[in-house]
């Protein structure tokens, strides 16, 4: 009977330390999720926190590469040009403020004022041609790199000052856009035309009135700057001067130097305008060459009147053009996001 009564009373404390037992573990495992909740929680504003951090320090971040992609470019200016301490400022000042007013970034600004630098332009004659080429690039547009290369290139093989890139920029333009073909053919055209119409006495208008005619002909690019520079240099044969002679047209004037081409080509015209197709072609062959003789026969009587106007009256064309050219939604973001730039 007493053991039975041990046995009882052994248990009714094992079922004691058992209840006792799971209200323990009840209770640790209550305690172990609060942990775990309180875990989460601070995880989740750990989280925020950061993201406040980096919203914090995201627009520094912005105008920390803003400025430092245009102070690159401008460095690399300042390198090239070897402008002084006043030049250059005048130069950044200039970037800084043609990118907050235009739909070109200052960082864009800075790197057409490097294409201007390796073209050999010092700091003032960057200053007085950075609008016009920008006004170029917009009016045709055509990408602010090559624009400046192309109005650089041909200022130069003309012999002009850098104070003339707007009358550059001008007849660029309103042969560009006046005529069948891009900004970028006319440029691949005035690498061959250029410098031999500078020495033929051809201004640029001119030059720019026959490579325009041989575009709507559909001779264009290098073809067609390979062409007009073997007709200026056919001219410069005795053998073709004697021939043209014969036929009524002189190729110089009373000081000996040439005449106006277009007006050897239009009197070659009117002197072969009767002749059978045979006897003219063989004309055309013997003074043009093989290599000149399609675009050649062409100038002597094909006039486009809406180019040559377009040409002659190009004074400000680049700068109304490019006004035009912002002028919708396009341009007003644009301006936007400079101005945004600016800021930063």
């Amino acid at each position: 009977m007493a053991a039975q009564v041990g046995a009882i009373r052994a248990g009714r404390a094992f079922v004691e330390l058992f209840a006792d037992s799971s209200r323990f573990v009840a209770g640790l495992r209550q305690a172990e999720n609060k942990l775990r909740q309180f875990g989460r929680n601070v995880q989740n504003l750990g989280l925020k926190m950061t993201a406040l951090g980096a919203a914090a320090i995201s627009p520094f971040a912005i105008s920390t590469k803003v400025y430092k992609d245009f102070d690159d470019v401008m460095l690399s200016v300042k390198a090239v040009t070897g402008a002084t301490g006043k030049e250059f400022d005048i130069l950044t000042e200039k970037a800084k403020f043609l990118g907050r007013t235009t739909s070109f970034t200052a960082a864009q600004v800075g790197s057409a004022m490097l294409e201007l630098g390796r073209a050999g332009f010092a700091a003032k004659e960057i200053d007085d041609s950075i609008a016009s080429v920008m006004n170029l690039s917009r009016a045709t547009g055509t990408d602010l790199a090559e624009s400046t290369n192309i109005a650089a290139a041909t200022l130069r093989a003309f012999g002009l000052n850098a104070e003339e890139m707007t009358r550059v920029a001008d007849v660029l333009t309103a042969t560009a856009n006046a005529s069948a073909q891009t900004l970028l053919d006319l440029g691949e055209s005035m690498k061959y035309t250029a410098p031999i119409a500078d020495m033929f006495g051809l201004s640029l208008e001119d030059a720019s009135k026959s490579l325009g005619i041989l575009a709507n002909l559909g001779i264009k690019g290098s073809m067609a700057g390979t062409t007009l520079k073997n007709i200026m240099l056919r001219m410069t044969d005795s053998s073709i001067r004697s021939k043209l002679k014969q036929l009524g047209v002189t190729v110089s004037n009373a000081n000996g130097d040439f005449r106006n081409l277009a007006d050897i080509m239009t009197d070659l015209g009117k002197a072969t305008q009767n002749m059978g197709d045979v006897e003219k072609l063989g004309i055309f062959n013997e003074i043009f060459g093989l290599r000149a003789i399609a675009g050649g026969s062409k100038l002597t009587t094909e006039t486009f009147i809406r180019l040559i106007e377009a040409i002659d009256n190009a004074a400000g064309t680049a700068q109304r053009t490019a006004k035009v050219m912002d002028s919708g939604l396009g341009g007003a973001l644009r301006r936007m996001w400079s101005a945004v730039e600016g800021v930063g």
